[in-house]
């Protein structure tokens, strides 16, 4: 039997097979809508975004055109900007802030809302205190002109700490001592009024013709107390303002650390109350320093820059040798209570010249100086001062050492054995000294 074959639907003469007529109709309706939809794209007036699933109104003829954020995209950028404003008032920058909010017109935005009464509460505090601060500047160059007028640079200061050899105060004989207004005082007013000043306030305030003639004349008195020996009093009473007028004066400060520093060596030789100078460097050695600088290099939190060390360490020693040709020429009696001979001044001069030759050797092999090399440069300092100057060997390495440390921080210090004393003395109550016994009777 002849297996039955598939049947087909093929034309025959005028006539249509099911395929065909299928196939027409899909055709007709295609072309149909792809009519529609052109004939809406031209007449419509409607052109297609570029952007995914959007419809834009065009002008003229078909286009694609750019168009403005929407509603969501102004409220994701809203967050940024008043985190942005945020940050700016955190750093300090209100009118940046103000400006921020304001430019991105979030005036809708809760957050930006309460940020912007923020920033108008600090506006009014600021104006505020610009006005106080407007009227403590006019008070206090009120009171620099009552000054002037009564002639304060005409009339020496009281020596506050100038003594006769029964500790009673001297008073100059060209003054009168009821009068309160000297130097320090108008010092101390022209350091209030740059502080009330603003920047161009304040360099008008120090180019006025009186207060740079006070400066000047703080300066030269404050000379005179160093040729002295006094050189605590001429920082408390002239250098101290002169750095807090002018803080940025790099002259003011670098004399004013000098000055402290030349009071605290003059004062490590005189007796105190707890101790005397003799005990106060009994028993350092430089091992000691060699012992703390091991427990440094294993211990320390950053690296020990030795050069700044080395170069802090050798400018102590020269003005050790300075402030005792000072003291003894002044106080005699230092010398001979201290045991030790006055530097001769010939001798300090040679002195200082090795020092800064010393200083210049560090300072070019900055890079490789390490420990070794400067426990080498303590001990030809040590051989240079017995060949010159000939100071207290034990005094001349504490110097050394507490200089060289106080490079690294202010609480790096080297604990020397009489303090060790007194510190197991205050850990164990037991003192030295007559002590008294009250019992009821």
């Amino acid at each position: 039997m002849e297996p039955q074959r598939p049947r087909r639907f093929v034309f025959t003469g005028k006539g249509q097979t099911a395929r065909g007529r299928r196939s027409r109709v899909a055709f007709v309706a295609l072309s149909f809508l792809t009519s529609v939809f052109v004939f809406a794209c031209w007449f419509g007036g409607y052109s297609c975004s570029a952007q995914p699933g959007r419809m834009v109104a065009g002008q003229g003829l078909a286009s694609v055109t750019t168009v403005a954020p929407d509603l969501s995209r102004k409220t994701a950028a809203a967050p940024d900007a008043v985190s942005g404003a945020c940050q700016l008032v955190y750093c300090g920058k209100f009118v940046d802030a103000g400006q921020l909010a304001e430019q991105a017109g979030l005036t809708e935005n809760p957050r930006a809302r309460q940020l912007a009464g923020i920033i108008q509460r600090y506006e009014e505090l600021d104006t505020r205190r610009g006005a106080a601060r407007e009227e403590a500047f006019r008070r206090q160059l009120d009171e620099v002109a009552r000054l002037r007028s009564l002639g304060v640079l005409d009339r020496p200061d009281r020596r506050v700490a100038t003594m006769d050899q029964d500790g009673l105060e001297i008073t100059s004989p060209t003054r009168d001592p009821n009068e309160p207004n000297d130097i320090p005082d108008v010092l101390a007013v022209i350091a209030k009024a740059a502080e009330f000043a603003r920047g161009d306030q304040k360099r008008e305030l120090l180019s006025d013709p009186f207060v740079v003639k006070v400066l000047q004349v703080t300066a030269d008195r404050s000379a005179a107390l160093e040729a002295e020996g006094k050189w605590l009093d001429a920082y408390t009473n002239y250098f101290y303002w002169l750095q807090a007028i002018d803080p940025n004066n790099h002259g003011y400060t670098t004399h004013a650390e000098e000055i402290l520093e030349r009071a605290g060596i003059a004062a490590s030789f005189q007796d105190s109350p707890c101790e005397s100078r003799k005990e106060r460097f009994e028993g350092v050695d430089k091992r000691m320093l060699d012992k703390a600088l091991d427990v440094l290099n294993m211990h320390y939190i950053r690296g020990i820059n030795y050069g700044q060390m080395a170069t802090k360490a050798l400018r102590r020693c020269d003005l050790l040798a300075q402030v005792l040709v000072t003291a003894c020429a002044k106080d005699p009696s230092l010398a001979r209570v201290n045991s030790l001979t006055p530097p001769d001044p010939a001798k300090v001069t040679a002195w200082s010249v090795t020092l800064a030759s010393l200083r210049d050797e560090v300072e070019q092999a900055d890079p490789n100086f390490g420990k070794s090399g400067f426990m080498g440069l303590l001990d030809r300092v040590l051989s240079v001062n017995d060949a010159t100057v000939e100071l207290p060997r034990q005094a001349l390495i504490a110097h050394f050492s507490e200089a060289a440390l106080g490079v690294l921080d202010p609480y790096t210090v080297v604990v020397w054995p009489r303090q060790v004393q007194d510190f197991e003395k205050q850990m164990t109550n037991q003192f030295t000294g007559v002590g008294i016994e009250i019992s009821r009777t």
